[in-house]
């Protein structure tokens, strides 16, 4: 029996010495010539890395508008001299009128570039907003997809539908209720995948959607009897052009008449998964764009990165300080508890590096709050710990509702994590969410490892 024990023992110190080299050192594997680490990155909080900035500055510039005898808009087409002798009159005029530059429009603004945020589903990010002069900071963790989720910030957000071949404006923002990405087979095969952007219109807009499908559709050529004509002859149609700040995102016609009040406008296709999540991710940004409508103020934009505050001799500084301070307190439990002491150091390593495996693996944000919710988990895990120690010592058996009493005295701190866990702000949920896996692995780890080889030694 006592053979049986020490394998038992063994191969549990053998498993947890695998989750200690795995989560510090990590597992590598060589890919194309290269060395890579298998074991997922830890996703760090905007404190810890480079900030891309963006400066929103309300735009002074002015533009020449040019109207008719009856006072209607002219759009210059290039061929046409728009001057007094032929009725049209020539402004200046600023870009942004003054009864618009105003507090609420401001944060209009402000609102709607936290919502693309959201929508664009950034984790971490700061909005600030001069509320005197109406420029806007933000701040976004510098990352892959930095550069694309800014250039979708810089965009005034003006959708609308024109005739292709004029340009004239038929459906802009004010008639879209919402929008969203699609997906569909491109063949009967299913081999490639159309993706769609699908426009909900609000019922003024269903009413003019109907109007124009009517009025841009395929027209049928009738041959004259003996005219010669081939199969693939060119459709003869009238256009419309679907556009995003200036950029057209399809060009097409109506093949029935628009009832629904719902367009689905095909975007692209893509064959193989990598293609499909990239034009994904990026339809996704449009339809966020889209749904949270245009900016009530133009801007003029600037972009700037800022390094990180915290430095790595900062970071390394406030790393060691508490490691000294737990290896002093295993120190106690070796010098107090002798030989079972020392095993319960070793788990006690085991359960931090479990419990960094699970932050890893689960995509929480790490914050200096974070890592105070780490140090939190660690004290906690060290006191049950010391408890079970205390316990043997006493010749006390190990059950689990020793393991339950220590949870009720400290569900007030799991309560709290809970509840901090679900905050909108990253760094409290950063907090909270650390202080639950912690938790989560707090009870998982001793019931299932600690208590099973305290147990095994002491008899």
């Amino acid at each position: 029996m006592k053979t049986l024990k020490r394998i038992g023992i063994i191969a549990i110190l053998l498993f947890v010495t695998v989750i200690i080299f795995t989560s510090f050192f990590g597992v590598y594997k060589k890919e194309d010539f290269r060395v890579v680490n298998l074991i997922k990155d830890y996703k760090l909080g905007m404190q810890f890395t480079d900030a891309h900035v963006l400066k929103m500055t309300v735009s002074e510039e002015e533009k020449e508008v040019i109207y008719d005898t009856e006072g209607n808009i002219v759009e210059d087409d290039g061929k046409t001299e728009y001057t007094e002798e032929n009725g049209y009159k020539t402004e200046t005029v600023k870009i942004n009128k003054d009864e618009d530059l105003t507090l609420e429009n401001y944060k209009l603004a402000k609102k709607i570039i936290k919502n693309r945020l959201k929508g664009m589903k950034v984790g971490e990010y700061k909005v600030n907003l001069n509320e005197e002069n109406g420029e806007i900071t933000v701040e976004i963790q510098e990352s892959d997809d930095a550069e694309e989720i800014i250039h979708h910030l810089e965009g005034q957000g003006e959708f609308v539908i024109i005739d292709k071949d004029t340009e004239q404006v038929l459906i802009d923002n004010k008639y879209v209720k919402s929008a969203k990405t699609l997906y569909g087979p491109s063949d009967e095969t299913g081999t490639s995948t159309t993706i769609y952007l699908q426009i909900d219109f609000n019922e003024e807009g269903a009413k003019k959607l109907e109007e124009i499908s009517k009025i841009y559709i395929a027209e049928e050529h009738v041959h004259e009897e003996g005219e010669e004509h081939s199969d693939d002859e060119e459709i003869k149609a009238k256009y419309v052009s679907v556009v995003l700040d200036g950029t057209t995102l399809s060009s097409t016609y109506f093949g029935e008449t628009m009832s629904t009040g719902i367009l689905y406008i095909p975007i692209t296709q893509a064959s193989d998964n990598d293609t499909l999540m990239q034009y994904s991710q990026e339809l996704n940004h449009i339809t966020t764009i889209i749904n949270n409508g245009k900016l009530p103020v133009v801007y003029e934009y600037s972009e700037d990165t800022i390094q990180s505050s915290i430095t790595k001799n900062m970071l390394a500084i406030g790393i060691l300080i508490p490691v000294v301070i737990m290896l002093i307190a295993c120190v106690v439990l070796v010098v107090k508890f002798k030989a079972n002491g020392f095993i319960a150091t070793f788990l006690q390593i085991g359960y931090i590096a479990l419990l960094l495996l699970a932050l890893r693996y689960t995509n929480v944000v790490i914050t200096i709050e974070g890592i105070i919710g780490i140090i939190i988990s660690v004290i906690l895990n060290y006191i049950l710990v010391y408890v079970m120690l205390n316990s043997l010592k006493k010749n006390e058996i190990i059950e689990w509702n020793l393991i339950a009493k220590f949870g009720l005295k400290t569900l007030l701190i799991y309560i709290v994590a809970v509840i901090l866990a679900f905050n909108r702000l990253t760094r409290i949920s950063s907090f909270g969410m650390v202080l639950v896996w912690g938790s989560f692995c707090l009870y998982i780890y001793n019931l299932a490892i600690t208590r099973n080889v305290l147990k095994m030694m002491n008899k």
